[in-house]
């Protein structure tokens, strides 16, 4: 494999040690190399590997078509993915000396600016994808499914009631007035998923596009920004943060040949796929038993969906 992805050009691998583990959806183990005597070629020292079965072939096309030739993509290096069977495997350079994810690290504005740039450049090379009206039905009827459950958990006052049945029932038709909008999304922009460097200046990378059957696979290239900060942010940090990002990301996507798509309109679609924070807690009531085993992030979730539809009046964009 690593011949074959240019890493090793002459000599062998002679040992490899493994350290297993599981991930939520996927199990994976970092592999530390011993090369051959006369080796020659980069030799990474180590590399990661991950096997999951359940899910599409999504995340091997991430690495091996849908970005390939990308410059600055910021995607770890695959030096091997396949698809078979129900089930594939990745197997990607190792950066765990050099990075965490976004959960284990304070964001500075370096890591906020390299996120934006990576989005911009992951989305401007997938622009103008139109998505599907039948992808949008999907995601709305199965997310519809957790509506009546989380309300009868949630002990919500009833405006908040009544905005969370309108982003179900009203949001609907301004993002049907969007989807020629879409571009190729990650769809699972959360700090877990993104590596940040853990000390000075680098790259980012991010993992894991993993997208369920009802995802929206293809959507407004703004909603990756808006999931990570809306969602998984506190207020506060959003607040601080989001004018900065989105800036920085629509500079990102002119400077890459992004046309016809002015800071004002990336604004509303922000505020729009804002309302998809509360989609997301709604989700997690679904299956009966997420619903309290998950309590805990997705009542979280919710109260940050509030917080960012009141600052950024997303109603107005259904109520006008």
């Amino acid at each position: 494999m690593l011949a074959r992805s240019g890493a090793l050009t002459a000599g062998a691998v002679a040992a490899v040690e493994t350290a297993a583990g599981e991930g939520a959806w996927s199990r994976h183990a970092r592999l530390a190399l011993r090369y051959a005597p006369g080796s020659a070629g980069e030799r990474p020292a180590s590399l990661f590997l991950k096997q999951v079965t359940g899910f599409g072939r999504s995340e091997v096309e991430y690495y091996t078509r849908d970005y390939a030739g990308l410059a600055g993509a910021p995607l770890l290096r695959c030096h091997d993915a396949e698809w078979a069977d129900g089930g594939y495997h990745l197997l990607l350079d190792d950066v765990s000396a050099t990075h965490a994810n976004g959960f284990d690290l304070e964001w500075t504005d370096a890591h906020c600016d390299a996120v934006a740039d990576g989005l911009a450049a992951l989305h401007a090379h997938r622009w103008d994808e139109p998505a599907p009206p039948a992808a949008l039905d999907a995601y709305l009827g199965h997310i519809a499914r957790g509506l009546e459950p989380l309300l009868a958990l949630a002990g919500l006052d009833p405006a908040r009631e009544v905005l969370l049945v309108e982003t179900l029932e009203r949001a609907p038709a301004v993002m049907r007035a969007r989807l020629a909008g879409a571009c190729l999304v990650h769809g699972d922009v959360n700090p877990g998923n993104v590596l940040l460097p853990r000390a000075g200046a680098g790259p980012v990378y991010l993992i894991d596009r993993q997208p369920f059957e009802w995802s929206l696979t293809r959507w407004l290239g703004v909603s990756d920004l808006a999931y990570l900060m809306c969602a998984f942010w506190p207020a506060e940090q959003r607040r601080a943060r989001e004018r900065r990002m989105l800036s920085r990301y629509h500079a990102g996507l002119l400077a890459l040949g992004v046309r016809g798509y002015d800071f004002d309109a990336l604004w509303d679609d922000y505020r729009l796929c804002a309302v998809q924070t509360a989609h997301v807690a709604i989700e997690w009531c679904v299956l009966a038993d997420d619903r309290e085993r998950m309590r805990w992030l997705w009542s979280a979730q919710l109260e940050r969906a509030f917080a960012a539809m009141d600052d950024l009046d997303s109603p107005a964009l259904w109520r006008a």
